[in-house]
């Protein structure tokens, strides 16, 4: 069973500035003692970049599809395929195709042993879509290993052709010491730097039309620039 849950964008950020002018004697004197500093503006970022293959990163695995443009089912992925995530909640970013939007399953090894398999249908849906797997899955990952996964479409019940199947690797991090950011690029930016994943593209992704330009350049530094236009649709929430 799957639910469809359409993301609403939660950032709004906002800088005040407080100041207060005191005349006396006929000269203006402003109250800056630490009382009343303005707050930095910080400049907008209009490139984002993920860093490329990271040492200690397996082989890449994908599966056929994965960077061939908007027509196929894409994993949206960094140039080693590996998705980073901190905590237990882990989504991989799905492009779908509307000709393969039937129903579809997910797939996660743990080596040879199998750590989570489900079977679902797939809404009527053609764009970008979070897959988020269920935490009691999640929890059971070990930090810093490495889990192989497969996401395959059935349109026909049955996988029949390479193009209807993209796979991965999915690691568990520990999360970095980053600072707080009110605005969803900085937060992408900080971690991008870090090299995770996750929390990089869902910061951005869900407000691509918002963000044009970091969007564009990401996708650009993970050689996926053909799926720039897809539009984003939601999470669907994968039960175990």
């Amino acid at each position: 069973m799957a639910i469809f849950q359409f993301i609403t964008p939660l950032w709004n950020a906002s800088q005040r500035w407080l100041s207060r002018t005191f005349r006396r004697s006929g000269i203006a004197l402003a109250l800056i003692a630490g009382l009343a500093q303005p707050a930095m503006r910080l400049a907008p970022v209009t490139a984002l970049e993920f860093p490329p293959t990271r040492k200690g990163a397996p082989v890449r695995t994908s599966g056929g599809g994965s960077r061939e443009g908007s027509k196929v089912l894409t994993a949206i992925l960094p140039t080693d395929d590996v998705h980073t995530f901190t905590g237990n909640e882990a989504k991989l970013l799905i492009n779908l195709p509307e000709s393969l939007n039937k129903s579809a399953v997910l797939l996660i090894m743990d080596g040879d042993d199998e750590l989570f398999y489900s079977e679902f249908e797939l809404p009527e849906i053609n764009g970008l879509v979070g897959i988020q797997l269920p935490e009691s899955v999640t929890s059971q990952m070990e930090l810093g290993k490495y889990y192989d996964w497969e996401f395959a479409v059935l349109p026909d019940g049955e996988i029949q052709k390479e193009e209807q199947v993209v796979s991965g690797v999915i690691q568990k991090v520990e999360p970095p010491e980053l600072s707080a950011q009110s605005n969803p690029i900085n937060e992408a930016e900080s971690y991008a730097q870090a090299g995770i994943w996750q929390h990089t593209v869902f910061a951005i992704a869900p407000k691509q039309v918002e963000f044009e330009a970091p969007w564009m350049s990401l996708l650009e530094s993970i050689k996926l620039e053909d799926i720039k236009t897809r539009p984003w649709l939601g999470v669907l929430e994968v039960d175990s």
